[in-house]
């Protein structure tokens, strides 16, 4: 919600929070949701290839599991995807996506530690 209201430093610290505790659980799918939050509160400020990086990270995670991105949060993915790719063009975003999907557990496990 604090994403939706612009309101960036709370997102960014709710979705760190969730990413702390997604990363106990050992679950994918949680810390996918975590990225996809972080995602939203990094496109807010404009860093739209980090919410690119972040997204990819995020899809590649849940396709380690064989996990689909629920309906319910497809919207939220599909408006983060629609502000990076408004910044950095289609293919850009297509390239650094690529490279966050590719490299997924490194950037689940860094993620939020050099993000404000």
């Amino acid at each position: 919600m604090a994403e939706l209201r612009g309101d960036h430093e709370s997102a960014a610290a709710r979705h760190r929070r969730g990413l702390e505790i997604a990363r106990s659980t050992g679950e994918p799918r949680p810390l996918a949701l975590s990225l996809e939050g972080l995602a939203g509160a990094a496109a807010l400020v404009g860093a739209a290839d980090r919410a690119a990086l972040l997204l990819g990270a995020a899809d590649g995670l849940r396709g380690s599991v064989g996990a689909r991105l629920p309906d319910a949060e497809r919207g939220d993915v599909e408006r983060i995807t629609a502000s990076a790719v408004a910044v950095l063009g289609r293919d850009a975003f297509a390239e650094t996506f690529l490279h966050g999907t590719n490299n997924f557990l490194d950037i689940a496990e860094t993620a939020g530690s050099n993000f404000s």
